[in-house]
């Protein structure tokens, strides 16, 4: 555990992922053309959801490199792939 936790942004991504659980293997979302792709970031929370009957990842939020916090949500379709 990190005891600076709190104190910074801890490990950050760039990049976001989605496994598909019929292959089992990780496939990188923001390559897809026409997707806005989020800041590195750690701490983000994501969901499945379905939005106009397509179903996607929801991605909200997280700290960026500076410690501040996002206030941002991002949907990647997963038929647009």
């Amino acid at each position: 555990m990190d005891p600076q936790a709190h104190v910074g942004p801890g490990q950050l991504m760039d990049g976001t992922f989605a496994l598909d659980t019929v292959t089992l293997k990780w496939e990188r979302l923001d390559k897809f053309e026409n997707q806005e792709t989020p800041a590195i970031r750690g701490w983000a929370d994501s969901t499945c959801a379905t939005i106009n009957g397509k179903k996607g990842l929801l991605m909200h939020g997280g700290k960026a490199q500076t410690n501040d916090r996002f206030d941002d949500l991002f949907y990647y379709d997963f038929n647009s792939a």
